[in-house]
């Protein structure tokens, strides 16, 4: 697809209306764009337009033999992503959503004892970093290395989740 001016672009028509756990992504990638994240052109109901980016994953290049390389380029996408002054984003999602599923989990009365005990732990882990972070920020929820665009004018990120939580 391309745009008026002829810029190649992504349509992204989501199967739900409202999105699922991508619902706030978009408008964290909009926010970010000049961090380091994708343009968004528009965001409607479905309906996701994008501007295309070129070149290779940094899955593609780690995939290819220089899995340092697309490390350091992940690390520097993300701390892109988190240079103050950070934007103010409102409708993310908070942290604490995507771990509701484990701290809600109760175990069946005939699960093995020690599966037991680190489903436990997990639970008091998950709640105990939940409960006591420190600098809860815009989070782009599913940062890994196909989710980010190695373009010519540097790492790209797209595919957002969009969160607000602890860095850590």
């Amino acid at each position: 697809m391309r745009s008026t001016d002829g810029r190649a672009l992504v349509l992204k028509l989501h199967a739900r209306a409202d999105r699922g756990n991508e619902a706030a992504g978009t408008r964290y990638l909009a926010a970010m764009r000049g961090c380091g994240a994708v343009e968004i052109l528009q965001d409607s109901g479905r309906v996701v337009v994008m501007a295309r980016l070129t070149g290779p994953s940094l899955g593609d290049i780690a995939r290819a033999g220089a899995p340092v390389r697309a490390d350091r380029l992940l690390a520097e996408a993300a701390a892109a992503l988190h240079h103050p002054p950070l934007p103010r984003i409102t409708g993310l999602t908070p942290l604490a959503e995507s771990f509701r599923a484990l701290l809600d989990l109760r175990a069946a009365p005939d699960c093995p004892t020690g599966l037991r005990r680190d489903m436990a732990r997990a639970q008091f882990l998950a709640d105990r970093l939940l409960t006591s972070q420190a600098d809860p920020r815009p989070l782009h929820g599913d940062l890994h290395h196909d989710n980010v665009i190695m373009t010519p004018e540097g790492p790209r990120v797209f595919d957002a989740k969009g969160y607000l939580g602890d860095r850590g």
